[in-house]
């Protein structure tokens, strides 16, 4: 009886000092985690894929996609080119050789994160993760002049990582994929130290009653 007693109070401790659900333990439950530059990737193949879905590829013949602004434009071409072929569209590099012209701008491409903690007691630094996309695009049927589609999509995606691991999924030189880290909060330092020593009083309360 002494020793299930002491078990107890084992088991009390340790659901005491474990902390919640560990969103990297969940992402990794999930696969690899996908740096910021592959998420807003993502992103843009969702985008791609509702903007082929809006337009039959009957008499459209063939179709070029144009990315904008150039300099970050080839983050996300390609995805959006390869949602097209996937529709059954026929795809041309040149927009001056196409009869239809699918332009998308960026309009919106950030990286936020928030609600830094810790995952557990002594468990590494978290925090969340939201990155979004937004795009500006039309579709001109150059052959007539008419409008297809002229649409704003914006699509994100949220998950928890390591505050450690923010430097290796942003990448250098591209600002899109980089965030500000939010200062942790005044009583971050002192709210687990009194939870460390309330697990313990809890523990030490337990194992007196049993002797008792």
């Amino acid at each position: 009886m002494a020793s299930t007693r002491n078990s107890a109070v084992v088991v009390a401790l340790a659901i005491a000092l474990q902390g919640g659900t560990s969103p990297i333990r969940a992402q990794e439950a999930g696969g690899p985690i996908l740096t910021n530059l592959q998420m807003f990737q993502s992103l843009a193949t969702r985008i791609g894929d509702q903007a082929a879905s809006a337009v039959s590829t009957g008499g459209v013949g063939s179709l070029a996609v144009v990315v904008s602004p150039g300099e970050t434009a080839w983050t996300i071409e390609q995805e959006i080119i390869r949602a097209f072929r996937a529709k059954g569209f026929n795809l041309l590099g040149s927009p001056g050789d196409s009869a239809v012209v699918a332009e998308f701008g960026i309009a919106d491409a950030r990286v936020s994160y928030s609600n830094i903690r810790r995952d557990g007691l002594f468990g590494q630094r978290v925090l969340d993760r939201e990155v979004r996309l937004t795009l500006r695009g039309k579709i001109v049927d150059r052959r007539t002049g008419s409008l297809l589609l002229m649409k704003e999509w914006t699509e994100e995606r949220e998950d928890g990582i390591g505050l450690s691991q923010i430097e290796s999924l942003e990448s250098y030189g591209l600002p899109m994929t980089k965030g500000v880290v939010p200062p942790e909060g005044f009583f971050s330092g002192l709210v687990e130290p009194l939870v460390l020593l309330g697990a313990i009083g809890v523990a030490v309360l337990l194992l007196f009653s049993v002797r008792s």
